[in-house]
């Protein structure tokens, strides 16, 4: 082989991976892993953050811009406001409260449900809007007047103007009304007109409340004009008739008792009338309001209170009957069982009766809730429909009332038969006369009340504040600026975080430890220091020959990266309890992962420990470590498996010093046939002899088969992937490809590591960027 003094050393044999010696590694540690997943790895989030700070950025300029620009074309609109007071007391003025016909309780909530259920209201503002636009000359001033093809009908104006404007609650029995509109000048017309029509609506509602009262008491008050006027013509013609009178107290009796009776049928009667004429007024209003807002409401419950209204009615009549013999027997009822057990009788069946009524009304009003969200009061209309219920009980009562009084003046006027005519006649014209002038005066005051109310009345509703001019709604576009760049980074962020979590490649050195690899070394990225050195060039002159600025172990041995490859070199030395592996061999999942340059450098490291070492370039299809160290190709390891025999060592020394290097050789036909040759196997058996370490580049394992056959010729086998480059499912099919013939990887080596960019800002101080190294007197070659 050599003429040289050879160094004998014992071949040894692979020993396996899994007796790696842990305690001698001196790796920087590494941060706390989150197994638990109590703690937040702050670091990576920074680094998370730093690395798709390009897609945080343009997602922010594309969604602001987005924003900006949907902002630009979007209608602006405006709004205005105005403020009605409703009176939520009594709500008409008439004296009479049996002539009244709406409930004198309404609500704020109730006016609410009239505004927003009203057809009529929107109709009469849609009119008004119409006559403004005819007053101008031209509808465009207002968006709900043109459509985009033909002039909208009435109907759709007033659901157009619906829409465009909201009544909401205020304090103190007040309702605030908005309008939303893209014109000034539309939202504050528009909500100016609801409040003044909504104003006058309330007054003409109040209005027809008392004409109605009025035209009613005008009528009984024609009536009884005319009653009295006949009563005075049949009183003057029974006093000419010359007749007798009947004397004694039996026939004054009857003739008081049949007064009585024919007096309370006729107030009956009245109020009957009143009441029918209150119930057409209430379903007038019910009609008007909107009938199809309440449900009709059927049950048997009627016809049970009009059987206890008829009993009661009966009752009432007999016991009225001891009261006229004697009227100081009211509040003593208790002294003549008959006339208590009467009373009680009828105290019990009016309290089934209300209960009856008020089941009735229920059920009524249950039908008809508001169908508006957020008003828990009945609506206008559903209280209107109670009050219908009540008014039909009522006059179902009265009418039972009036036929039973009527059945019983009948009996009485058959007693009086027997009694002269002209005393009943007198008799009974004094006392129709009496109570039709009581009846005569009381309409009298009554209707000039009610006149006076309905000249005054000014109704419910006032105008608190009018609308004076619009404010934009919505936010401006700096506002759009501010929202669209937050919600940019937002979503960019996300991302960035999505393509974090999706991202299979190794980044950082617990990245190696998590797949279940001994991490051996960290090299970090040389580049910056190359710039930074040797002012970026490929080469550079090292003692009198050229060597690769790549090789920064040899030519900036007082760098952080010549240290972390003196690291590794140790850490390989102590991967085997017995000894450290003497020929070491250097792959890769891939092409580019860097383990030529790793090769020479770790070569040069162990060189530089006093150790004879020997480089050899085993990637016989695309040899680099010649570039590197800038030798010839040929003649190279091809030459000498082809022609083996002895050769002279001293033809592959390098300018550095115990290094020799072996470089592919010429070029091959047969790579796969030379690495699996026994001469190759013979060779590297001697080279043993000679050599201190060997370290062999081989070509990446999941290329070819190269790799994996040299692995059984070597002590131990290192795998070189490139921290953001290497997959992990390329890492992890490498360990099962040599493990597939026995070959256990006995460590990895992260290559071109940035320690920042994985967000291990810890390691800047002492780690793998430290600066901390050698003084410049140190650093000589």
């Amino acid at each position: 082989m050599s003429n040289l003094d050879t160094k004998k050393r014992s071949n040894q044999s692979i020993v396996p991976a899994d007796r790696a010696f842990n305690n001698a590694v001196n790796l920087p540690p590494l941060p706390p892993s989150n197994e638990e997943g109590t703690s937040i790895n702050f670091g990576e989030i920074v680094s998370t953050i730093r690395e798709g700070k390009w897609i945080i950025l343009f997602t922010c300029i594309l969604v602001s811009a987005g924003i900006v620009a949907f902002k630009l074309t979007e209608t602006r609109l405006y709004e205005a406001s105005s403020l009605v007071s409703i009176n939520t007391g009594k709500q008409q003025s008439s004296p009479l409260d049996r002539i009244s016909t709406i409930t004198t309780d309404r609500t704020q909530a109730d006016e609410l449900s009239f505004l927003i259920n009203s057809g009529e209201l929107n109709r009469r503002v849609a009119q008004r809007l119409r006559d403004a636009a005819n007053g101008l000359g031209s509808d465009t001033l207002f968006s709900a007047l043109h459509g985009y093809g033909a002039q909208p009908t009435m109907e759709e104006v007033a659901l157009r103007i619906r829409l465009m404007v909201q009544f909401m609650p205020a304090e103190q029995s007040m309702i605030n009304m908005k309008a939303v509109s893209p014109s000034k000048h539309e939202a504050v017309r528009l909500v100016n007109i609801y409040a003044e029509e909504y104003r006058l609506m309330e007054q003409e509602r109040s209005r027809a409340r008392l004409a109605n009262a009025r035209d009613f008491l005008r009528a009984r008050l024609d009536e009884r004009r005319n009653e009295l006027t006949q009563l005075d013509f049949e009183w003057e013609a029974s006093v000419s008739s010359g007749e007798a009178l009947l004397e004694g107290s039996q026939g004054e009796l009857l003739i008081q008792q049949f007064g009585q009776l024919q007096a309370k049928l006729e107030a009956q009667q009245l109020q009957l009338e009143t009441e029918r004429s209150n119930l057409v007024h209430l379903e007038g209003e019910y009609e008007r309001v909107g009938k199809n807002l309440v449900q009709q409401v059927s049950s048997g419950v009627e016809k049970e209170i009009e059987a206890l209204q008829s009993r009661i009615a009966e009752l009432k009549i007999k016991a009225e009957e001891f009261y006229i013999y004697d009227p100081t027997r009211r509040g003593r009822e208790d002294e003549i069982p008959e006339l208590k057990d009467l009373v009680d009788s009828i105290d019990h069946l009016e309290k089934q009766k209300n209960q009856l009524a008020e089941q009735l009304v229920s059920e009524t009003l249950a039908g008809g809730s508001s169908s508006t969200p957020g008003l828990e009061p009945l609506s206008y209309a559903t209280q209107i429909r109670g009050k219908i219920v009540e008014k039909e009980l009522l006059i179902n009562e009265l009418v039972l009332n009036v036929n039973v009084l009527t059945r019983r003046v009948a009996e009485i006027r058959n007693k009086l038969e027997l009694i002269p005519s002209r005393t009943l006649q007198q008799q009974d014209i004094e006392r129709r006369r009496a109570v039709v002038d009581q009846w005569y005066r009381t309409l009298q005051q009554e209707l000039q009340k009610t006149e006076i109310a309905l000249e005054s009345e000014i109704g419910n509703v006032s105008i608190v504040r009018q609308a004076r001019g619009a404010m934009s709604v919505g936010s401006d576009l700096s506002q759009s600026l501010v929202i669209g760049i937050i919600i940019g980074i937002c979503f960019g962020t996300g991302i960035a975080f999505v393509r974090k979590a999706v991202d299979r490649r190794i980044s950082k050195p617990s990245d190696i430890k998590e797949l279940g690899f001994n991490l051996v070394g960290v090299i970090p990225e040389m580049q910056q220091e190359i710039k930074a050195s040797f002012g970026g060039n490929e080469l550079v002159e090292y003692h009198g020959s050229s060597l690769s600025t790549n090789l920064i172990s040899v030519l900036q041995p007082a760098s952080s990266i010549a240290e972390n490859y003196r690291l590794t070199r140790t850490n390989i030395d102590f991967l085997y309890e017995e000894s450290p592996p003497q020929v070491v061999l250097i792959t890769s999942p891939e092409s580019g992962d860097g383990k030529s340059v790793t090769s020479v450098n770790l070569a040069a490291t162990m060189a530089e420990s006093g150790r004879k070492t020997l480089l050899v370039d085993l990637d016989l299809r695309r040899p680099s470590c010649h570039e590197l160290l800038r030798v010839s190709r040929a003649p190279g390891l091809v030459d000498l498996l082809m022609n083996p025999g002895e050769f002279l060592l001293e033809e592959f020394e390098t300018s550095i010093r115990d290094l020799h290097f072996i470089p592919a050789g010429s070029s091959s036909a047969r790579p796969s046939e030379l690495v699996g040759s026994s001469v190759l196997r013979d060779g590297l058996h001697s080279l043993r002899e000679i050599f201190d370490t060997i370290i062999i580049d081989s070509p990446p394992v999941l290329a070819v088969t190269d790799a994996v056959v040299i692995s059984t010729l070597c002590d131990a086998t290192v795998v070189v992937c490139n921290a953001n480059s290497t997959d992990r499912q390329s890492l992890s099919v490498t360990k099962q490809t040599l493990e597939a013939v026995g070959i256990n990887v006995a460590g990895v080596i992260l290559n071109k590591f940035d320690a920042r960019k994985a967000g291990m800002r810890g390691y800047s101080v002492y780690g793998y960027d430290s600066d901390y190294g050698y003084s410049s007197e140190l650093s000589t070659a």
